[in-house]
């Protein structure tokens, strides 16, 4: 049985048992995780389309033996999938996958286990209701959710018609962004400094009511039970 456990901490350290990793080993792992998601659906950046299944990140940010992936479709996370990223971590020596557009949450896939935090997945106690409910919190879904995520978010707010932060619900323009993190891929709110700005994919600006529901999300997450 899959154990799923809650961590409250703001990182979870992950140097696995490869002391000698580098950027080969990386790319080794990261194949082996691109044939296993190219099964449920289209991989970008290796696959060069505007509407991917998935985006595999190809850059190392930090010596943690950490991938990182963000799903576009959510019909596609599902128990199954989750199985078979577990099955690949299983031979690449202490590696995670960490997947980050989910709402206000955070979940890392490791082999022998699946660490989240956020209230969002707080009660899930297998596979089936990790895969459910986390199929609900996906930012920028196809189909359905127009927001850009509010981390590793540079490249889209530039295109977005305006930007906003859903913790002091200041609305501006993406020029008025001077401080990043996460290596200049997070944006800083210029008003209140917070990690919590985000965007629009369509013409449909921003605004004060999308800070609003944001903000609210934030605090009270639907439970895994909701529809």
């Amino acid at each position: 049985m899959t154990v799923i456990e809650y961590y409250d901490t703001a990182f979870l350290e992950n140097f696995g048992d490869e002391t000698q990793s580098n950027y080969e080993r990386f790319e080794a792992v990261r194949e082996q995780l691109l044939l296993t998601l190219g099964k449920y659906g289209i991989v970008a950046p290796d696959n060069d389309i505007d509407e991917p299944d998935f985006y595999l990140v190809d850059d190392w940010y930090n010596e943690h033996l950490y991938h990182h992936i963000e799903v576009y479709y959510p019909d596609l996370f599902t128990s199954s999938l989750l199985g078979d990223l577990m099955a690949v971590l299983t031979v690449t020596n202490g590696w995670g996958v960490c997947v980050t557009n989910l709402r206000f949450s955070f979940m890392i896939i490791f082999a022998n286990r699946i660490s989240v935090n956020g209230p969002g997945l707080r009660e899930c106690r297998n596979l089936q209701q990790l895969a459910t409910q986390a199929s609900r919190m996906f930012w920028g879904i196809k189909g359905g959710d127009r927001l850009i995520s509010d981390s590793f978010n540079a490249e889209e707010l530039g295109k977005s018609p305006r930007c906003g932060c859903y913790s002091c619900k200041y609305i501006f323009s993406f020029s008025e962004i001077v401080k990043w993190t996460d290596d200049r891929n997070t944006a800083l709110c210029p008003s209140c400094g917070a990690s919590t700005v985000v965007g629009t994919r369509k013409d449909d600006p921003l605004s004060v009511r999308d800070l609003d529901e944001l903000n609210l999300w934030a605090d009270h997450p639907p439970s895994r039970n909701s529809t």
